[in-house]
């Protein structure tokens, strides 16, 4: 029985070398008094140390028969150890659990589509949820296909985040698909207060005495044109005397006039209501209140805000006309108090093709106006606004924004508030000179 004794004192970690010699000792001592001491010719063992044998007496090492084994104190051989090397509970205060681990023990997996949208959902989730970004920085939202995995992922997500409005166009149906098969689906453009395109006049440059000579020049064509008044209302003063010439791509275009513009995210203030939008969503996926996870991000997008148009405010009111890729920048346009004059791709999606009058009456646009920069973009090639730019023959420098994607790792813009910010510092070093 004293040998159990000793055996239940060992503690967990083991004893050292001299430890082990005196307990070693001290069973003896033991072993041989429950004998009856010792034989005649023998000479009896040492007396066993005294702090052995405080040990052996002492009632706090006398085990209860009875007690059952306390489940903290007894390693658990299949337990594995927790992630940063946390004990388990009980010997060291345990890491605070992150809002989504409180409700739920599967990993939460978010889906975003575009790297902008990654950027701002990684930013306004809890610890504890993983954001997947759908697109590379550079890749363009309007040309971007799935691949058999990402679609699959889909499927998977606990929450997808979409910009919506047509934007992701060559992956709408599948998010669709998705979506109809039970996947929870954000579309976030159309819950930020969306703006119709409105495009640039190419055509109205307020010269009403260059197109006077074309009033006769059409007369003739009214009856051609019968039936076409409804899908164009709003519009004779942006296409008076180019029906004919455009006649092949009216179709091409029609859906963009009057519809709503997807870019968005070109506009701080209204990523800080996305943020909230994510947050508030990804609640109803884990089952409690994650708004508070989007809160100091918001608040940091409106100071972005404010800092860009303090950036912004060395551009001459009369310099704030911008010439673009495409038609990417109505929300920026409104927001900062500039004017597109005009978009080398005549339509909001860089899927779309310029004709060679839209190519004239760019250049038209841009001699007019005095504006100094084309403003290309990292989604798309830069070549034709740089044969445009050497067309004009002036001093027209072509410089590239960030549009659908964030950039690389060590641009300055690849981060959403970052890609913002280098924005405004070149449109203002582009037209403030």
């Amino acid at each position: 029985m004293q040998s159990i004794l000793i055996a239940n004192v060992i503690p967990h970690g083991g004893l050292g070398r001299a430890a082990v010699g005196v307990i070693a000792a001290a069973f003896a001592a033991v072993a041989f008094s429950a004998c009856g001491g010792s034989t005649e010719g023998e000479s009896a063992p040492a007396e066993p140390e005294p702090a052995v044998v405080e040990m052996l007496e002492s009632p706090e090492a006398q085990p209860d028969p009875e007690a059952q084994p306390d489940p903290e104190a007894q390693p658990d051989p299949e337990a594995q150890p927790e992630d940063g090397g946390a004990e388990s509970e009980g010997s060291v205060e345990r890491p605070k659990p992150s809002a989504a681990a409180d409700v739920a023990m599967d990993p939460v997996v978010v889906g975003a589509t575009t790297s902008v949208l990654g950027d701002i959902a990684r930013n306004s989730v809890c610890d504890g949820v993983t954001v997947e970004t759908l697109m590379s920085p550079g890749q363009d939202p309007h040309a971007f296909e799935l691949s058999a995995r990402q679609a699959a992922f889909l499927r998977q997500a606990d929450l997808v985040i979409a910009n919506g409005l047509n934007l992701e166009e060559g992956i709408t149906d599948v998010i669709l698909d998705a979506q109809s098969s039970g996947t929870r689906v954000l579309f976030v453009a159309d819950l930020v207060d969306p703006i119709p395109y409105r495009g640039p006049d190419l055509h109205g440059h307020g010269d009403e005495d260059e197109h006077d000579g074309h009033e006769d020049e059409h007369d003739g064509h009214e009856d051609e044109h019968d039936g076409h008044e409804d899908e164009h209302d709003g519009h004779e003063d942006e296409h008076d005397g180019h029906e004919d010439e455009h006649d092949g791509h009216e179709d091409e275009h029609a859906h963009e006039h009057g519809s709503l513009d997807p870019h968005v995210w070109m506009d701080p203030l209204r990523m800080a209501s996305a943020a909230r939008l994510i947050a508030a969503e990804l609640s109803a996926v884990v089952g409690s209140d994650q708004t508070m996870c989007a809160v100091e991000y918001a608040a940091s997008l409106e100071a972005l805000d404010a800092e860009v148009a303090s950036l912004l405010a060395e551009v001459p009111v009369q310099s704030r006309k911008l010439v673009t890729n495409h038609d990417a920048f109505g929300y920026f346009a409104e927001r900062y108090g500039f004017e597109v004059v005009g978009t080398i791709i005549p339509s909001g999606s860089t899927l779309a093709e310029p004709s060679a009058s839209d190519v004239a009456a760019l250049v038209e646009a841009i001699e007019h106006e005095g504006v100094p920069a084309i403003f290309a973009e990292t989604t798309h090639p830069a070549d034709l606004a740089e044969v445009i730019a050497s067309e004009i023959g002036a001093q027209i420098a072509v410089v590239t924004l960030y549009t659908g994607s964030l950039g690389e790792r060590g641009s300055g813009a690849e981060t959403y508030d970052g890609m913002i910010r280098t924005n405004a510092q070149r449109i203002v070093e582009a037209l403030s000179g």
